[in-house]
């Protein structure tokens, strides 16, 4: 069915119209296609997800609703995480404390969640619907509000759809981090 179906009119002012609408909008996607990471471009375009190449995604990564999803290229996200709609992961700090987070493995974040700074979010964790997180999170916690805080030792058990079965990312993660290595 063509997109642009519903709007087809007899009046032709309106049809010009979008028919003007219709070749704007094949050509951005044909740029769009052309450009040299085409499947990204065409997920931050049509998806409204913005993760750069650059980013350690790790396999598994689940994200049911994807609208205004965005992940820093330096960010590093573990294996199996669901991410929902509205995440932010980026930058912030200043100075000495100016960095991306680094989410472990099987860490859920709810809607609208915010994460920023150089930061570790504990493996087996889950952070709340429009929570601010600003420092590390501990393994196996639930941490919500604004700033986040700790509210619960649930942690993402039952939150997270998990991917395929793979082996824990602790080879990826520095040995000296006691937050995101699997005890």
């Amino acid at each position: 069915m063509d997109f642009w179906a519903p709007l087809e009119t007899e009046d032709p002012e309106i049809a010009t119209l979008v028919h003007d609408e219709e070749e704007r909008t094949r050509s951005n996607l044909e740029l769009i296609a052309s450009e040299s990471y085409p499947s990204l471009a065409v997920l931050q375009a049509v998806g409204g997800v913005e993760i750069p190449v650059s980013a350690a995604i790790g396999g598994g990564l689940h994200m049911r609703h994807t609208f205004g999803v965005v992940i820093h290229s330096d960010a590093r996200v573990g294996l199996d995480c669901n991410l929902s709609q509205g995440v932010t992961i980026g930058i912030g700090g200043r100075g000495d404390r100016r960095g991306v987070p680094w989410l472990g493995d099987r860490v859920y974040v709810g809607p609208g969640a915010k994460l920023f700074g150089p930061i570790s979010v504990g493996t087996d964790s889950a952070v709340g619907a429009n929570a601010v997180v600003n420092r590390d999170v501990p393994r196996h916690v639930v941490v919500a509000g604004v700033p986040a805080r700790v509210v619960s030792t649930a942690g993402s058990t039952g939150l997270v759809v998990p991917g395929e079965d793979q082996p824990d990312s602790s080879d990826r993660i520095p040995d000296n981090d006691p937050i995101l290595k699997v005890a």
